[in-house]
Order: structure tokens, then C-alpha cells, then sequence
């Protein structure tokens, strides 16, 4: 490492130091000015809350091994984008974008930064730094209120019409904190996740029939009679702190049936609430699973046009991952019953107590109608300006993040 690059390193591990730790895009002056003053009012901040005595850590991880990382990453991005479409030079160019202004290697390519044209990096939001600030900007009350599956669910009926994919029975230590209804399961196929939980960890899809239920969720091969059913997983509640919930598994709407892959397509919707209490649906996007998938991984998207519930266009230009974007199952859809949701979500936003800026609902179009999994409150645009190949900075995302942090 040359003296240079050393000096440009120690540089990014200040940035790093007055974001908790975590990098931050590092934004030039050309930056656009709210962009820029987003960022380092964030900054500003947040950086009271970085432990003093971590910050000799946090420079030598942000001085020895982000350039090690992103260098994997744009590897990564690399073997995994569109042979046909990416550039000779696009793992360099990824990993100079990283070292300059620490741009991620992935989202440099998701977002087609390589591209002749593309909006620069400065004007995007970053899934890291936009993850930290939705997390930081939002008050306890409701993180702890969301992210209660149970718990949501039971709030979401009380101030909305929306169905909620409801709560069979919980249990929590190895015994049934809330039993089924008639006392045991019902025949029909279920899913059981933690109380608490993310990233999908512990989610379990189950499929009935001849009195038993088949896990066909991972390669297990699990099966249970149903009159074993509540105590396995009363035995599985004991690796998670707040247990575990069963649920039933949903199917999709008729009109996106043709989505459907081992798991139904769902609807991520942004819903942003102001400071003068205006509250609104910003942005949404149709997801499905990846081939043989019950979960989102990897699967094909496109965005949703806020006034219509229609999927747009496909943007124009090469891609490096056309599969996500191009999938022409997407073409001519509109969301059933979308107009409810335009009125819905932002009514159980605008009940949530304390502070919470930005709202990621959730849904799934079931054929009673659209139906609320789940809500997030640190959330970030990588999907939709992936779908978007669009900066969501120049957008309602950025001006309510502003709001209250400016």
C-alpha cells in the first residue's frame, strides 16, 4: 500500500468513525448540496453514540480491510452479473468507486453505475448508510412495536381494515405461550418463524396432508404427525429468545398466480410520515422468489406506479442482472385492490406511536385480498433503485430522511 493510498484510507476511516463505525458514501463538490448536507448532518449526528474506546477498531477495518472486501465483492459481482452485458473493466472500475468514495462493489453494478450516462454516484442512497439512518431516526416504541410479529399484527387490525396474516399460536421456552384455538393444528399448510427475527432465520414452510405436515421449506426432509406438530415446535421455540409463531401459508391473488413460485410474489411498500403528521405511500415493488424458493432471494422485481398499482416499464439500456428486471411475468399486472392499500398503510403509519419517518410494509395479494405480513423500520432503496435504475435520492426518500434530520 502506497503512502497515498494509505493517506486516502485514513481519510475514509474518519468518515467511517463519525457514522458509528459504518462506511458512508463520501461525497465530493460536486455532490448535490441536500445530498451533501443530509449526509453529514447524519454524521454529525450519530457520532456521539460511537464507543471512544472502539474507534482504533474502526480505523483498522476501514483502513486494511474494506479495500480487502470490496475487492472480493467486485469479484463476486463480476462472475455473477451478465457476461454479455458488463463491461471488460467493470471489477476495476467497482473497485475504484469503493476506494474513492466507498460505493459497495454490488450496488455499483445493481444500480448500473458503469453505465455511459448513469447519475452519478453521489445521488444515490447507499443500503448501508440509509439502513443506519432509518434505524437511528426511529424511536424505540416503534422498533419494539414492529417488530413483534404477534403484537403488530393485533395493532394493524385495530387501526386498519387490511387483513393480517394472523397468529395461530405461540410458542415461547418449550411450551404454548398461546395455543391453538380448538386446541391443536389445523390441517392445512403453515409456516413458523421467530416472534422476533429478521433476515429470514428460522422461517419454516409446512405442507399437510395424510395427517402429517412436511417441511418443504429447506433440505431437512422434516416430517410430523399432527398430533406431534405443536410439541416439535414448542422443542425448536427454545433456540429463539421471544419463540416462535405459526402461521398459515398464504397463496396468491388469481391475477398474480403466474408469479408464484414455491412461495406467493410480494409487495414491498414505503410508507413516509412527516413532521406535520402528512403521511403517504412513497414508493412500492412486486418481488417473487427465486425458482423453488419460499422467500425473497434473488428473485425478479419490478417496480409500481404509485397512482395506478400497475408495474411499470422496464428501464431502457443493458443490464448487468436482466434477469431480475426483465422477467416479462411482470408485464401488465395491477395490484388487486390497490387503492385500499393507498389508504390503509398510511392510517396504521400515522397510529404508530413515537417517531418513525419511513415504514417498509410487507403484503401479500392473497385471493380475500391484500394482506399484511410484516413491517420494517430500518429499511433501505437497494431494490428499488435496482428495479429503478434511478437514484431514489431524487425523490420523496431523501426529502423525509431531511426532514428531520436538517
Amino acid at each position: 500500500m502506497t503512502l497515498a493510498s494509505l493517506r486516502s484510507r485514513m481519510a475514509l476511516a474518519l468518515w467511517m468513525l463519525r457514522s458509528r463505525g459504518f462506511h458512508w458514501h463520501v461525497a465530493d463538490a460536486s455532490s448535490p448540496r441536500a445530498l451533501s448536507d443530509l449526509r453529514r448532518a447524519a454524521r454529525k449526528n450519530m457520532h456521539a453514540r460511537w464507543p471512544a474506546m472502539l474507534r482504533p477498531l474502526a480505523a483498522l477495518l476501514a483502513v486494511l480491510f474494506w479495500p480487502i472486501g470490496s475487492f472480493r465483492e467486485a469479484t463476486t459481482l463480476c462472475n455473477a452479473a451478465d457476461k454479455a452485458t458488463q463491461p471488460g473493466d467493470l471489477k476495476s472500475r467497482a473497485w475504484r468507486a469503493a476506494l474513492r468514495g466507498n460505493v459497495p462493489p454490488s450496488e455499483f453494478g445493481s444500480y448500473g453505475l458503469w453505465r455511459d450516462g448513469a447519475p452519478p454516484p453521489d445521488s444515490w442512497l447507499y443500503m448501508t448508510e440509509s439502513s443506519l439512518l432509518t434505524a437511528h431516526l426511529t424511536d424505540r416504541s416503534a422498533i419494539d412495536l414492529t417488530g413483534d410479529k404477534a403484537g403488530f399484527a393485533d395493532f394493524c387490525s385495530e387501526h386498519g381494515s387490511l387483513a393480517v396474516l394472523p397468529t395461530l399460536a405461540i410458542y415461547a421456552n418449550g411450551t404454548a405461550a398461546r395455543p391453538f384455538e380448538t386446541g391443536h393444528p389445523p390441517e392445512s399448510d403453515l409456516v413458523t418463524k421467530p416472534v422476533r427475527g429478521t433476515h429470514s432465520k428460522g422461517f419454516q414452510a409446512w405442507a399437510y396432508a395424510d395427517g402429517s405436515y412436511a417441511c418443504i421449506s429447506d433440505a431437512t426432509d422434516i416430517q410430523v404427525a399432527k398430533d406431534r406438530f405443536g410439541q416439535h415446535i414448542a422443542d425448536q421455540s427454545r433456540k429463539f429468545p421471544k419463540g416462535l409463531l405459526v402461521q398459515p401459508r398464504l397463496t396468491s391473488h388469481p391475477d398474480l398466480a403466474n408469479l408464484q413460485e414455491a412461495g406467493p410474489p410480494v409487495a414491498r411498500i414505503i410508507t413516509a410520515r412527516w413532521r406535520d403528521k402528512r403521511t403517504e405511500v412513497i414508493d412500492a415493488i412486486l418481488q417473487r422468489p427465486a425458482p423453488g424458493r419460499h422467500l425473497l432471494v434473488s428473485g425478479g422485481m419490478r417496480l409500481i406506479d404509485i397512482q395506478t398499482g400497475r408495474t411499470r416499464d422496464v428501464p431502457e439500456g443493458p443490464h448487468l442482472f436482466p434477469a431480475q428486471i426483465n422477467d416479462c411475468a411482470f408485464d401488465n399486472l395491477t395490484l388487486p385492490d390497490w387503492d385500499r392499500c393507498l389508504v390503509e398503510l398510511p392510517r396504521i403509519h400515522a397510529a404508530i406511536p413515537g417517531q418513525a419517518p419511513l415504514l417498509g410494509w410487507d403484503l401479500i395479494f392473497a385471493p380475500d385480498g391484500p394482506t399484511i405480513l410484516e413491517a420494517n423500520t430500518t429499511i433501505a432503496p437497494y431494490f428499488f433503485q435496482t428495479a429503478g435504475q434511478a437514484p431514489a435520492a431524487d425523490g420523496k426518500w431523501a426529502q423525509v430522511l431531511a426532514e428531520y434530520v436538517l
